[in-house]
């Protein structure tokens, strides 16, 4: 699959559309758009299959601290599109060329009501704590309030079922997930569960009883979101079937509804509803993300590289044979400069690992110092003049000298506080007794 990176900035793309009048046309959102939402760039157009891409009017610099969080296309017409950002919503009745507020405040979803996209429901944060509903019956020129229920997420999602229109379910947060369910498109809604998993949430377009939820698994419910059962697992457990972790998008295809599609951070999966079978179509896809490399001093072929949720992955055989090491979240990476079989990664929060035998007989120890949480990516080093030594930072800054066994604290409240974590850690190549580190700072 050709890749569109060369075309548009190297960042995220929080949601694709296609034209559904012209396919060559498309249009994109530049930033992240879920629960650790990133500021974007805005929206880009296509209109060669996304061999080039322009910017819309309807963009912006990172510096001015937009969330893209939705995109909508019309379904009967496909010059006009819908943005929901956390500086309001707008309208584009051209194409993109010109765009047009209608709402203010930080819209976090946006659903049309299957059949009549006249009717328009919108997701509104607040920052006193409530999440508030909005209905639209007029193509988003007017809205009138449904809704006003506390939560502490700013995400809160809808979901709408062409199988039933009048049917909207939307999952709240305070501190426990709750799916309610409304039957007359809002003018009234009724608690269906309070023990949902997590995020997104879909209804099936082909039966609105049955709804899509989770995360880390995925679980259906066939009966109206009253009872869930668990339909995949992360890894082979023997039980489900296997659909990689951490769902982002569920959506269907108008032309194929039997067929509904996940977007998480393995790539994509695809699920045939009448038959129950799962396919993974990633297959081509270049979106893995490495945080870190190392690369061997003594074997040409050898480097490791710690990913985003799809762990620490080895090259075991030029040019692109690769096999994998810790699973998860696979952070900083170290290879042994005099002996390529000795190797280190870690899982986020500081959770270290070494391995002897490159980790093929997922042979590994554990050589965390600080039991301590410490940053998404913890910095550690070998010492450039001595190998054998290490330098990690958490709170404070940690020294073994014999490959992880034993540790020494070096440093006392050097962040200030236990809840803050180094970022940053390097050690000098002049001097090795010199280090450099930066820090967060909690809260």
């Amino acid at each position: 699959m050709d890749s569109l990176r060369r075309a548009v900035a190297l960042c995220s793309a929080g949601n694709i559309v296609v034209d559904h009048q012209n396919p060559s046309t498309l249009y994109i959102t530049i930033g992240r758009n879920d629960y650790w939402s990133d500021y974007g760039l805005g929206i880009y157009k296509s209109t060669d299959g996304g061999q080039s891409w322009q910017a819309t009017s309807q963009s912006a610099p990172f510096s001015a601290g937009v969330v893209y969080y939705r995109l909508l296309m019309h379904p009967g017409n496909s010059q006009i599109l819908y943005s929901a950002q956390n500086n309001g919503l707008f309208r584009t009745i051209d194409g993109g060329l010109n765009w047009t507020p209608l709402f203010t405040g930080e819209i976090t979803d946006l659903k049309f009501k299957p059949g009549h996209p006249e009717v328009m429901y919108l997701v509104k944060y607040t920052n006193s704590g409530s999440t508030e509903i909005y209905r639209s019956v007029d193509s988003g020129l007017n809205w009138i309030q449904k809704t006003n229920l506390a939560t502490s997420a700013n995400l809160v999602e809808l979901a709408v079922t062409p199988h039933l229109p009048h049917t909207v379910y939307f999952v709240t947060d305070n501190g426990t997930k709750e799916l309610y369910r409304s039957n007359d498109s809002l003018d009234t809604y009724t608690l269906v569960n309070s023990a949902l998993t997590n995020n997104p949430i879909f209804a099936s377009p082909t039966n609105g009883n049955r709804i899509y939820e989770g995360f880390t698994s995925i679980y259906r419910s066939v009966d109206g979101g009253l009872n869930f059962s668990q339909l995949t697992h992360w890894y082979n457990d023997g039980v489900h079937s296997t659909v990689h972790a951490d769902q982002r998008q569920i959506e269907f295809n108008p032309l194929t509804p039997q067929y509904i599609y996940f977007c998480n951070d393995g790539g994509l999966y695809r699920l045939h509803e009448p038959s129950g079978n799962w396919q993974d179509l990633s297959d081509g896809l270049i979106i893995t993300q490495y945080y870190k490399i190392a690369v061997s001093q003594t074997d040409s072929v050898f480097m490791i590289g710690g990913t985003q949720d799809n762990g620490g992955r080895k090259r075991i055989a030029y040019p692109d044979q690769w096999d994998a090491t810790n699973g998860g979240d696979g952070m900083e990476v170290a290879i042994h400069p005099q002996n390529e079989m000795t190797m280190y990664t870690t899982y986020w929060g500081g959770t270290l690992y070494r391995s002897y035998d490159q980790w093929d007989q997922d042979t590994y120890y554990e050589i965390t110092p600080d039991t301590a949480k410490a940053a998404w990516v913890t910095p550690y080093q070998l010492d450039p003049q001595n190998p054998y030594r290490l330098i990690a930072g958490y709170a404070d800054v940690w020294q073994s000298m014999d490959e992880g066994d034993n540790w020494t604290k070096l440093s006392n409240n050097l962040t200030g506080s236990y809840n803050n974590k180094l970022e940053v850690l390097d050690v000098s190549r002049a001097n090795t007794h010199h280090l450099h580190w930066s820090k967060t700072i909690s809260g």
